[in-house]
């Protein structure tokens, strides 16, 4: 369902991946959501290519919006770092 975005053994994020052209079911986005706002994590939806080298990443709740303010498209570079910005300023 959701894959928690771990540096060590710390989680610093949730994120749902999915292929680019992906809708979420309503009650997926609410069990999702539910499980980030409980350990208190910011939640991404990243659609990806076939190949994965184009990611789209869409906030998922508003502790999202802190690291990322409205949907990007990020190289999988620029998906490390999104994370490794969640793991040094996750408060």
């Amino acid at each position: 369902m959701y894959s928690p975005i771990l540096y060590g053994d710390r989680t610093v994020a949730l994120a749902k991946f999915m292929p680019e052209n992906t809708a979420l079911a309503g009650w997926l986005e609410m069990a999702l959501n539910e499980e980030a706002e409980n350990n208190a994590l910011p939640l991404f939806y990243v659609r990806h290519d076939k190949n994965f080298l184009r990611f789209r990443v869409t906030p998922g709740n508003m502790r999202a919006t802190k690291y990322l303010s409205s949907p990007k498209t990020l190289t999988k570079e620029g998906l490390t770092k999104l994370f490794q910005y969640c793991c040094n300023n996750n408060t």
